[in-house]
């Protein structure tokens, strides 16, 4: 693996589990593009569920600005 891919890999957020994985599998390209999908599925659920937490603070501050008004 050259050195961009891993630093590249590295910015991604991957383990050094995963970069060594990628590594062995990287003679099967349709293994490493599962690889990469699946960790982008994660990403993306770690996304989704902060902004769910997010939602639920805004709701609160709403709840409380409207308790204010009244």
């Amino acid at each position: 693996m050259n050195d961009d891919t891993k630093q590249n890999l590295i910015d991604a957020g991957c383990t050094e589990g995963f970069i060594e994985e990628f590594d062995k599998c990287s003679c099967n390209k349709r293994r490493c593009e599962k690889m990469l999908a699946q960790h982008r599925r994660k990403l993306l659920d770690e996304i989704h569920s902060k902004e769910r937490c997010i939602s639920c603070l805004d709701y609160l501050v709403y709840r409380m600005q409207k308790e204010d008004l009244q």
